[in-house]
């Protein structure tokens, strides 16, 4: 009888832990909107209007060329909700989830996010947020390619997806990039 009591007790002190850990990992990067200098949060406004004020980083205008743009002033991503946008990439990057590599293991996660993308754009949100533990979730990705947007100056569906696909250059390229129109066209026909 000792002996099931003692491996009972064991399997659940190991769940305890294990939930812990878990719960840890799905919180990391979570903060109240603004309360670290995040620039975003995805479960406030569906507009994702950009709060937090002062920037951490330079401020790109479409292109690449930085704007010194050092006023406390508030961005706003423009347009209502991102949701039918993000839902379109969503199901043509990973096949809804089902790829979560891609680019020849170059990028991974729901959205085939690449480390250089990651970094370039959570230090624009001003967070430290670990690749490897948090790009295979849509809450972190998603937040990931505002800030991404907003940094390099995305305005609109087309120039969303043309930074996604080709990185800070994608917007000047849009016009005269067959890849970059392809993409457009294909994610366009995702949106519902």
């Amino acid at each position: 009888m000792r002996h099931s009591q003692r491996d009972s007790a064991f399997v659940l002190i190991a769940c305890l832990l294990i939930a812990v850990v878990l719960v840890v990992i799905s919180g990391l990067g979570r903060t109240i909107d603004g309360a670290s200098g995040s620039r975003f949060s995805p479960t406030g406004d569906p507009s994702f209007q950009d709060r937090a004020g002062s920037t951490t980083g330079p401020v790109m205008a479409p292109g690449g060329r930085e704007d010194k743009d050092d006023s406390s002033t508030v961005r706003d991503v423009p347009g209502a909700s991102l949701r039918p946008l993000f839902d379109a990439m969503f199901e043509y990057e990973s096949e809804l989830g089902e790829e979560l590599f891609g680019d020849d293991g170059t990028s991974r996660g729901p959205y085939h996010i690449g480390r250089a993308y990651w970094q370039d754009a959570c230090e624009y949100g001003g967070q430290t947020w670990i690749y490897e533990m948090l790009v295979d979730t849509r809450f972190h990705s998603e937040t990931v390619m505002v800030w991404y947007w907003m940094r390099y100056g995305a305005t609109t569906d087309e120039e969303r997806m043309a930074l996604h696909v080709a990185g800070p250059t994608g917007i000047a390229k849009m016009k005269s990039s067959k890849q970059i129109q392809e993409y457009i066209s294909r994610v366009k026909g995702k949106i519902k």
